[in-house]
Order: C-alpha cells, then sequence, then structure tokens
C-alpha cells in the first residue's frame, strides 16, 4: 500500500515539473533601432509589424534597408521596451504562432515612438485579452 502512495506521488512531482518546463517562457532578443518623435496620437501601445505593408501607417520611421525577409518590427508608442518572451506551450496545436509576452519599462517617454527589431518568429501579440500580454516593470 505504501509502495502505490510512493508510486501516486512520484507520478504527481514527475507531472508538475513537466507542466512547468512546457510553461517556461523563451526568451527573445531584440535590438534597439532608434526613436522618433511623434505629433499625432496613435492608439496604440505595442505592434509588431511582419511586412513593410503593416508599416504604412508608421511613416515618420526610415525603414530602408530594412530586411523584412530577416526580422520583424516592434514599435512601442512612449515605453522602452525591456523583455520580449513567448510560452512554448500552445493550448490549441493548430495554432502555429505563439503568444508573445512584452514587457515594458514602467517610465514614459511621450511622444516619443520606439522601434525593435527580432528575429523572423511566429510570434503574435494578442490584443483582446487582459492587457494583450504587455506588462510594465
Amino acid at each position: 500500500m505504501r509502495l502505490k502512495w510512493m508510486m501516486l506521488l512520484g507520478f504527481c512531482c514527475l507531472l508538475i515539473i513537466s507542466a512547468l518546463f512546457m510553461l517556461k517562457s523563451q526568451k527573445i532578443t531584440f535590438e534597439e533601432l532608434g526613436s522618433d518623435k511623434v505629433d499625432r496620437e496613435r492608439g496604440m501601445l505595442v505592434r509588431i509589424l511582419k511586412s513593410p505593408d503593416a508599416a504604412i501607417y508608421f511613416d515618420e520611421i526610415n525603414l530602408i534597408g530594412f530586411d523584412w525577409k530577416k526580422y520583424d518590427l516592434i514599435l512601442t508608442n512612449g515605453w522602452k521596451l525591456k523583455k520580449v518572451s513567448y510560452s512554448t506551450f500552445q493550448l490549441i496545436s493548430r495554432v502555429k504562432e505563439k503568444l508573445v509576452k512584452i514587457v515594458l519599462h514602467e517610465q514614459s517617454h511621450d511622444n516619443l515612438l520606439y522601434y525593435y527589431q527580432i528575429k523572423k518568429r511566429d510570434v503574435f501579440l494578442d490584443e483582446h485579452y487582459a492587457n494583450g500580454g504587455i506588462t510594465f516593470a
């Protein structure tokens, strides 16, 4: 009887460790490309742009020579980027893209649009759930 409880406890521990490993965030390295003053209200906090077509509304930024085949562009409106990560665990396995989590610096720099490049990845920012995966630290 005692052996059964020990085996059950061991199985539960293994299950918890496996779940924690799957929920671990993968860090995405980014490079700051610059910042520009903006004169108009953007109505956005963070955007991930994956093509030059998506960048057409951001005419303040000089993107001539940006390699859209190798990199995606992250734009932040008023806050500097601190950390970008994504979870390897997906509830729906058919979805190819991974949900990205973004951490911004607490201090705001109004009227500045920051832009960063990350290596091209299948990630997306979901603005439909609480805070859209964006936090401040």
